[in-house]
Formats: C-alpha cells, structure tokens, sequence
C-alpha cells in the first residue's frame, strides 16, 4: 500500500511539473494562473488511477 501511495505522489509531482513547463511555454499571465492550472492537474492525476493527463487541460 505504501508503493501505491508513492507511486500516486509521484505522479502528482509529474504532473504539477508538467503543469508548470506547459504553462511557461504558454508565456501565461502571472503566477496565479500558472497555480491554478498545476494544482488542477494534480488534482485530475491523482483522483483517477490513469497516466493519461486529458490534452483540454494542457492546452491553455
């Protein structure tokens, strides 16, 4: 249960990384939204046991 665990914040720290250099690369406007958008992606990642981030919440 622990390795499941991990395996769930590991994926969650991807993603909110991933959240963040998709943001930057989208030059978006302040810190806020760049927030916003990694804590959603988290969000999505770790409710749901798949890989896949939806490509909506990528684009900006």
């Amino acid at each position: 249960m622990s390795d499941r665990t991990n395996q769930v914040k590991t994926r969650e720290q991807a993603a909110y990384d991933l959240s963040w250099s998709v943001a930057e690369s989208h030059n978006a406007q302040g810190v806020d939204a760049i927030e916003c958008v990694a804590r959603m992606i988290s969000k999505a990642v770790s409710a749901k046991p798949v890989y896949r981030v939806p490509a909506t919440m990528i684009r900006l």
